[in-house]
Order: C-alpha cells, then sequence, then structure tokens
C-alpha cells in the first residue's frame, strides 16, 4: 500500500477543455469593498448552518493570525504560482503579473498573515454543503440539507478577493450517530490556468485543492493545529489578508448595517479578537449592535439605524396571503431623519434590499408618487414563513442585494401577481400608519432617543414620556422647513425656512401665517433666496429653564449655520424672539455652538445630528417653536 504523504497541492488537467484567465467571473460579483462583502456572505452562511437544537445565537470569532508556510505545502503551491505569473507575463497582462509577484513574496516570508473567521453554535457543513463549499463551483447545496440563504452557489468567492494567494483554507467540524467526531479540511486555490510545473507539456486548470489525495480530504489529527476546531462548526483563513488599520471597524460597520436584525432577535454575535485565544473586543451583540450604528460615522450614513429601530417595534401588520405567495410582517419606525424607504431582510435576519427601484430590485417599495404627504419612516418587511422566503429567495440577483420580478419564468405568473397584491398591501399598510401623522408635531422619547440619549425613557421619572403625546416633561417639536420663502417682519436678512408647531396632543392644519399642531408657518414678505443648511430641527423644552435642540445641517458649511428660535403660535408675532442665555452643551464635541446678539452659530463637524442644550428664560410660556435661517458670514 502506497505510504500517505499528507496534504498535498493538486491542480486537475484541462484535458483540452476551456482555459481559466485572471479575471474569474464570480469573484466580480465581489471585487468592489472585498472586506465588506466577505463578512456579509461568510456570517450568511454561518448562519445558514444554525444548529436546530441550539438555544444559544451563532458566534462567529473574527481575528488575525499567522499561519507558518509548512502547514499549507507552501513549496509546492509556489510552483503553481511560478507558472501563473509566466502564463501572465507572456500574455502581456500586467496586473496578473503583479499579483502573482506579491504572492510569491509573500510565500518567502517566514508566516503568512491570514484572516480566520470560525463560527459556533452551528452544524457544521456535512454531506453535499461540505463539497458545495469546497470542491464545487456555482452549485448550491441540497436544500434538504438547508442552505437557504445561497441560490446561486458563488458566495464563496467573496473570500478571494482578500486573500494576495487567492487561497482559503476551510475546516469544519461535526458528529454524526455513525461515524462520531468527524473533522475535515481543505484547501482551495483559485489561480489562472497554467503549464503543470512538472510537465510543462501538459495545461492545469485554474483550481487546485490542498487535500490528501485527489478526492480526499484532510481529516483528523492530519490537520495542522492551527486549521482544528474546538467546537462544532466551520472555519476559514484567508491566506494573504493584509488588512487596513481600522479593518475591524469596517467588518463590524458591515455585519450591523446588513445582519441587524439577526443580532437584535438574538440570532448572532459576532466577536472581533486580537487572536484565537483573546478576548473579544469589540463585540457584536443584541445590546451593542445599536450604539455601534450610532457611533461609527460611516454607519450613520447608512440607513440600518432606522432599520433597526423598526424591528425592535412590534410589527404595525401583516399582508393577507396571497395566491401562490405567503404573508410578510411589515414594521416601521417613524423619525424625523427616516430616509423614507422600504428594506426587504430575509428570514435568516440579512439585509436584501433597501432600493427604493420598486421594478428593478425591491418590489415592496411603494411608488415614488405613492408617498406624497407621509411622515418620515423607516420600514422592513420580513416573510412569515419559510415557504414566503423561499419564493422571495427565487428573484434575488448572485450577490443577494436585489429582488426583481424580472428573474421569474413565464410559468410563474400566478407568484409575481401574488408579490405584485403583497407589495401593494405592504403601500396600503403604510399610508394608513402614516399618513394620519403627516403634519405631527410631537414624537415619544423613545424615537428621540438618539438624539437626546441621556433621557432613558426607562428611568422612573421618564415613563411618561414614553407616551404619544409627552406631557411630564414638556412638548416636543420637530421643525420642518416651509416650502416658501418668508421672513419675519425683522429687516434682518433671512433664509426663512423655518416652520412652527404647537404640543397640542393632536395634530392641526397648516395655514397661511401661522400653523398648529405642526402645520406650516408662512411670513407676509419674501427674502432673496439663499441656499438651505438645516435639513431638520427639533426641539425639546426639557425643563422650565432649558431648551434641547437638535438640528441636521445640509453638508458643512464653512461659516456654519446660523439661526434664531421664535415662539410658534398665534398670538406670538413674527419678531418675537425665544430669548436663550447660553449653551449650556454641545454634542458631538467636535461641533462648535457659540450665541451672536440672540442668534445661535453651529459649526458642523461632519452632517451628523448635532445636540444643543440651551437656556432660556424660565417665564417664556412657549409652547410651539419656529426657527429661521440667517445668512451665516
Amino acid at each position: 500500500m502506497a505510504r500517505d504523504k499528507g496534504p498535498q497541492w493538486h491542480f486537475a488537467p484541462t484535458g483540452g477543455g476551456v482555459r481559466q484567465g485572471f479575471n474569474n467571473a464570480g469573484a466580480e460579483h465581489f471585487r468592489s469593498a472585498p472586506e465588506e462583502k466577505l463578512i456579509r456572505e461568510v456570517i450568511q452562511n454561518s448562519l445558514d448552518a444554525r444548529h436546530p437544537q441550539a438555544s444559544d445565537p451563532v458566534e462567529i470569532d473574527i481575528y488575525l493570525c499567522n499561519i507558518t508556510p509548512d502547514d499549507i505545502v507552501a513549496s509546492q503551491l509556489k510552483n503553481h504560482l511560478l507558472s501563473c505569473r509566466q502564463v501572465m507575463r507572456e500574455k502581456e497582462q500586467l496586473q496578473g503579473e503583479q499579483a502573482y509577484a506579491k504572492a510569491l513574496k509573500l510565500l518567502r516570508k517566514p508566516v503568512i498573515p491570514a484572516l480566520a473567521l470560525v463560527d459556533r453554535n452551528t452544524t457544521g457543513l456535512t454531506g453535499s454543503k461540505w463539497d458545495s463549499l469546497v470542491f464545487e463551483e456555482g452549485i448550491p447545496a441540497k436544500e434538504s440539507e438547508g442552505a437557504p440563504g445561497g441560490s446561486f452557489g458563488i458566495g464563496k468567492n467573496a473570500p478571494y478577493n482578500a486573500s494576495e494567494l487567492h487561497t482559503v483554507i476551510y475546516s469544519t467540524l461535526y458528529s454524526n450517530p455513525r461515524q462520531g467526531r468527524v473533522e475535515k479540511m481543505a484547501g482551495r486555490a483559485v489561480l489562472v490556468s497554467h503549464p503543470c510545473p512538472d510537465d510543462p507539456g501538459e495545461m492545469l486548470q485554474n483550481i487546485g485543492f490542498l487535500t490528501r489525495s485527489k478526492d480526499r480530504t484532510v481529516e483528523g489529527t492530519q490537520i495542522p493545529r492551527c486549521f482544528r476546531l474546538r467546537h462544532p462548526g466551520t472555519g476559514l483563513w484567508i491566506l494573504g489578508f493584509r488588512p487596513d488599520r481600522d479593518w475591524h471597524t469596517k467588518a463590524a460597520r458591515s455585519a450591523a448595517e446588513n445582519f441587524f436584525q439577526a443580532i437584535h432577535a438574538r440570532h448572532l454575535v459576532v466577536n472581533f479578537k486580537a487572536s484565537a485565544s483573546a478576548v473579544p473586543a469589540p463585540c457584536l451583540r443584541h445590546d451593542t449592535v445599536e450604539r455601534m450604528l450610532v457611533d461609527d460615522p460611516r454607519a450613520r450614513k447608512s440607513d440600518s439605524l432606522f432599520f433597526l429601530r423598526a424591528v425592535t417595534q412590534d410589527p404595525v401588520d401583516a399582508t393577507q396571503s396571497q395566491d401562490g405567495i405567503g404573508a410578510f410582517h411589515v414594521y416601521l419606525h417613524r423619525d424625523t431623519a427616516a430616509p423614507n424607504r422600504v428594506a426587504y431582510v430575509n428570514r435568516r435576519g440579512m439585509l436584501i434590499t433597501a432600493s427604493k427601484e420598486r421594478r428593478k430590485s425591491n418590489p415592496f417599495h411603494p411608488r415614488r408618487g405613492e408617498m406624497a404627504g407621509w411622515a418620515p419612516f423607516a420600514a422592513v418587511v420580513i416573510a412569515a414563513s419559510d415557504a414566503a422566503d423561499k419564493q422571495i429567495r427565487q428573484l434575488e440577483n448572485p450577490a443577494h442585494d436585489e429582488i426583481s420580478l424580472g428573474r421569474l419564468g413565464s410559468d410563474q405568473r400566478e407568484l409575481q401577481k401574488g408579490i405584485q397584491r403583497a407589495s401593494d398591501q405592504v403601500t396600503e399598510i403604510l399610508r394608513d400608519h402614516l399618513r394620519s401623522r403627516e403634519d405631527e408635531a410631537l414624537a415619544n422619547l423613545q424615537e428621540l432617543a438618539h438624539l437626546f440619549p441621556d433621557l432613558d425613557p426607562a428611568e422612573p421619572g421618564n415613563r411618561k414620556l414614553s407616551t404619544r403625546t409627552i406631557q411630564s416633561r414638556g412638548s416636543v417639536n420637530s421643525i420642518r422647513p416651509a416650502a416658501d420663502n418668508n421672513s419675519p417682519d425683522d429687516g434682518d436678512s433671512l433664509i426663512p425656512n423655518g416652520a412652527d408647531g404647537q404640543s397640542d396632543p393632536l395634530p392641526g392644519d397648516g395655514g397661511t401665517g401661522q400653523g398648529t399642531g405642526g402645520g406650516t408657518g408662512r411670513g407676509s414678505r419674501k427674502s432673496d433666496p439663499a441656499p438651505r443648511t438645516i435639513q431638520d430641527l427639533v426641539v425639546m423644552r426639557s425643563t422650565p429653564s432649558q431648551l434641547r435642540v437638535a438640528l441636521f445641517p445640509i453638508g458643512t458649511p464653512k461659516e456654519g449655520v446660523l439661526f434664531t428660535l421664535h415662539p410658534g403660535g398665534e398670538e406670538y408675532r413674527q419678531t418675537d424672539r425665544i430669548r436663550i442665555e447660553g449653551i449650556v452643551d454641545t454634542r458631538p464635541t467636535s461641533a462648535k455652538a457659540s450665541l451672536e446678539g440672540g442668534m445661535l452659530r453651529v459649526i458642523p463637524n461632519g452632517t451628523e445630528a448635532i445636540t444643543l442644550t440651551l437656556n432660556i428664560d424660565p417665564s417664556t410660556p412657549v409652547s410651539g417653536y419656529r426657527y429661521y435661517e440667517r445668512k451665516a458670514s
């Protein structure tokens, strides 16, 4: 019997077939933002493999490590890389030649940097799931073995764009009654078709495998220690990973933005660690995901924070089951800064799309004209059953970030009609909940927690503030810019984009001159038009002598934002002002605020919300507010 040589690199001959060049079609879906898309694909695979009997969430450890060349039989891989570089040189493909030169340089080092992603509380990869991940191309695992996320089987290409060696190591651990504990490992290199290093007359395929023989994985104690798992699950090591300085921030942002629902529902925990044995830091859990989305400046520019706040509440309604399609739950969050978008999240908790392109990529989004008069919102649609989720999955593109009815065949007209009817019902549900609040000036404290985090709704003294009508602490007004240019009759040069609102429990009608209940206040004299610098402004009277103001700047004007606050309501003149006695606090601290002759000047450092705490004359009996922008200079 031949002696087992241990793991070896195996590239099969092309046999005269098609040769693969440097640009891998499967990897093109993940070429841009490779780290972020890598995290998305890997977490999706782990959620798909969640153990049905596990009470704990799926946990994924992500950490940097060093791999020795011997652990990946680098001496053999080097010969294949040399052959690939020569092919690129002969074809005068500079990009490919440079890529393989960089890979060869990396193999000459004493250790190879790698990014490890290891999950637990999952089943591990058994049967066709292991074969689909490692040995097959474009073939998803059998649905009977549980592979609902990857409809195309190409998501496994995402890690290769983050690997300078174009090589990934896979390892899995599981148990079954017949075999007991099973450990498997295999490596996979995605290169170009190249001549065999030992026989240049034979052309080899572009994909090679690190296995015991041509058709056997490395098992048990033959697996290098660095690739063995301690718990049932699956791990992959991306060889030649060159991290940016803030790689973990990018990875955490991607996880939070795409899997906020899975994390909130306690189905997923993501740990970022310095090494395999280190204490996780940071950690994405149900009680930290919102803070991450708030604190990260780039995450704040996404809409996932608002979608998260939608799914933390009970669904407002559900569509009815249609012919050919099941029901869908609708979650809703109202916020003055919300993006007016509808997102579809699958039942594993992954965001698929929040596009406004109804026809092209998101059939659940209302048509543009249907949202006229709606209050600002963020909504999330989730299938109420696995069957409905599976039907929507047929409409996804390979990257799983678009849903299009155009992917249905001509024999699926009933399903297409059912989805269209479900979409129309989503629009009706949202219209019923949002149209009646078009001019509502009140917001509950729970909705404003991200603007005024120190006012905790859970504190006993603030419990009444969690009601829709805020009475115990004062009124909250969302002040939106008026459509017309207008100004108070005080002779100042203004950008009169203000509106007024009073704290009546029910919204009133806006009117010319003054508005009540959040209606638009309009002045009688036009001013010179000028660019607006305030997108939205929220005012809350927290105590008789203090106002809390949150404003959302448009861009970052060099001179800052200059505005005045005025009392709203018919009993006040447009020239009346709120007397501001001082600025107590400005958040974030990177923003600057000053008081200049009764006017507030705020210089933002970015486009995130800025909150001010202002001292005012406590004798001012104001319940509604108006603001006017000044021409800053």
